[in-house]
């Protein structure tokens, strides 16, 4: 899985590619939240619509927990992804915020980039 890291004005986008890899997750995590915190940004789109292939509950769930140790300021967090990603149950959104990250995932760019913005 690759992560390419693009810093808006407002927010940092990163945009994960390729064949999804459990053991590559938490780096991809670190990789972007030292890149936010590097350009003052407190708030992160993390953009998963082309990562290949499943993404297990633990995995989910492991995202969710490293995310939470990851944060050293409140931040914003967005995930777009696929239905196959994110849905139905929300899974790693439930277990970030319920450790403290403020956190959305959707489908949708612009209801993404809306509830970023709030």
């Amino acid at each position: 899985m690759d992560v390419k890291i693009e810093p808006q004005p407002d927010h940092l986008y990163a945009v994960g590619s390729g064949s999804f890899d459990h053991a590559q997750l938490e780096g991809a995590l670190k990789e972007i939240f030292v890149a936010a915190s590097t350009h003052g940004l407190r708030k992160i789109l993390i953009d998963i619509r082309t990562v290949v292939g499943p993404i297990s509950a633990l995995a989910r769930y492991e995202a969710g927990e490293t995310a939470a140790k990851l944060q050293r300021e409140p931040i914003r967090l967005v995930v777009l992804g696929s239905e196959t990603h994110l849905w139905p149950d929300r899974f790693f959104e439930n277990v970030a915020n319920n450790r403290g990250v403020k956190t959305f995932v959707t489908t949708d760019m612009a209801e993404a980039l809306r509830w970023l913005r709030e």
